[in-house]
C-alpha cells in the first residue's frame, strides 16, 4: 500500500469520524422518547456511526507512530492539544452549572455542595472507566493518558508485531469497561498499523471482494442479534467497513467539504452534546411522538447541531482566534 494512499484514507477516516460521534450521541432521542425503537435503519446507522470513536483512538495511535516524535516531545504537544484544552472545556462545563444551577435548579447541580469526591468524579471521572462531567470528553482525557503509556505499547507490539493482532482484536471481547476496551484495543491496532503498515491488507484492493465484504458485513450487522459478543463483532467489522471505504473513497477524489468539517473536529467534539441534548429535549416537548418522527429527528439532528457548531465556532475563531486557538490546542 503506498503511504500517499493510505495516508488519505486516514485523513478521511478522521473526517467521517467527526461526523458519526455526533451520530453516537443521536440515538439518545430514543430514550428522551420513551419508545424502544427497533427501527433497522436506526439500528444499522448507529452501528457504522458507533465506530467514531474506535476510529479515533486508531488514527491517533497510527499517526503518532508514524511522525515518530521523541517521547518528550509527542508529550509537550499532547499537554497542548489535549490536556490544556480538556481542562478548559471542564472548567466551561462546571461554570454552565453554576449558572444553570440559577436558573433551573432542578436540572443542574450545586456545585458549591460538591465534596472532594464530587470534584474529582466531575473533573477527572476514572480513565477508561467513567466520564467527567461533560461525558465525550472522557475520549481526551484516556487519549492524553495513553500517549503517556504509549512506550509500553509499542515495546510490545515491536517484539511481535504481526502475531500480536489477535491478541488485540480478542481483548476486545474480554468483559472489562467499555471505555477501556474501546481505547486500548484501538490504540494498540494504530500503532501496529502505523509499524507493519498491514500490508496483506492490499488484497482488499479488488473492489469485487470489497463489495462482497460490504454485503457480508451489512448483513450481519443488521441480522446478527445485539449480545455482548456479536456487539463487538459488529463494531469490528463496522470499523473495517469504514477503513476500506475510505480507501476507494479516496482513491481518485478528494472531498472538500468533509475536510472542512474535519478542521473544526475538536469545536464540535467539545459542544454538541449539550446542543443535540437541548435539541432533542425540545423536540420531544413540542413534537408527537412515532417511529417515523423519532427516525427523522435521528437522522436530521446531527446534521443540524454541526452546522450550529460550525457557525458558533467560525463566530468565536473570528472575534477572539487566541482564544479559540487555546480551546481545540491549536487545530
Amino acid at each position: 500500500m503506498v503511504d500517499g494512499k493510505r495516508n488519505k484514507a486516514i485523513d478521511a477516516m478522521k473526517d467521517l469520524s467527526t461526523i458519526m460521534v455526533v451520530y453516537i450521541h443521536s440515538h439518545n432521542i430514543v430514550n428522551y422518547a420513551g419508545m424502544e425503537s427497533r427501527n433497522t435503519v436506526i439500528q444499522l446507522v448507529s452501528v457504522l456511526t458507533g465506530t467514531g470513536v474506535p476510529a479515533f483512538f486508531l488514527i491517533s495511535a497510527y499517526l503518532m507512530k508514524k511522525r515518530a516524535k521523541p517521547y518528550k516531545e509527542n508529550i509537550k504537544k499532547k499537554v497542548k492539544t489535549l490536556l490544556l484544552p480538556y481542562l478548559l472545556w471542564i472548567l466551561i462545563y462546571v461554570m454552565l452549572e453554576v449558572l444553570g444551577n440559577k436558573v433551573w435548579p432542578t436540572a443542574f447541580s450545586d456545585v458549591t455542595k460538591w465534596s472532594g469526591v464530587d470534584w474529582i468524579k466531575n473533573v477527572v471521572g476514572t480513565p477508561f472507566v467513567e466520564p467527567p462531567i461533560y461525558s465525550p470528553l472522557w475520549f481526551v482525557r484516556d487519549l492524553f493518558v495513553l500517549n503517556l503509556m504509549a512506550p509500553v505499547f509499542e515495546l510490545i507490539i515491536n517484539r511481535v508485531p504481526y502475531y500480536i493482532t489477535l491478541i488485540i482484536i480478542g481483548g476486545g471481547y474480554l468483559p472489562l469497561p467499555g471505555y477501556f476496551r474501546q481505547a486500548i484495543c484501538f490504540f494498540m491496532l494504530g500503532l501496529l498499523m502505523g509499524t507493519t503498515e498491514a500490508k496483506k491488507a492490499n488484497v482488499f484492493i479488488s473492489k469485487r471482494i470489497f463489495a462482497v465484504l460490504t454485503i457480508i458485513f451489512m448483513l450481519g450487522i443488521v441480522v446478527l442479534p445485539d449480545n455482548y459478543y456479536l456487539a463487538r463483532t459488529k463494531i469490528l467489522m463496522a470499523t473495517a467497513l469504514l477503513y476500506f471505504t475510505c480507501r476507494f473513497m479516496c482513491e481518485n477524489r478528494e472531498y472538500k467539504w468533509l475536510q472542512f468539517i474535519t478542521s473544526y473536529s475538536f469545536w464540535i467534539y467539545a459542544t454538541h452534546g449539550k446542543l443535540l441534548s437541548i435539541l432533542q429535549t425540545m423536540s420531544i416537548r413540542i413534537l408527537t411522538q412515532s417511529e417515523g418522527m423519532i427516525l427523522a429527528e435521528f437522522l436530521i439532528f446531527p446534521v443540524v447541531v454541526i452546522l450550529i457548531c460550525i457557525i458558533l465556532g467560525t463566530a468565536v475563531q473570528k472575534l477572539c482566534p487566541h482564544v479559540y486557538s487555546v480551546l481545540t490546542g491549536g487545530r
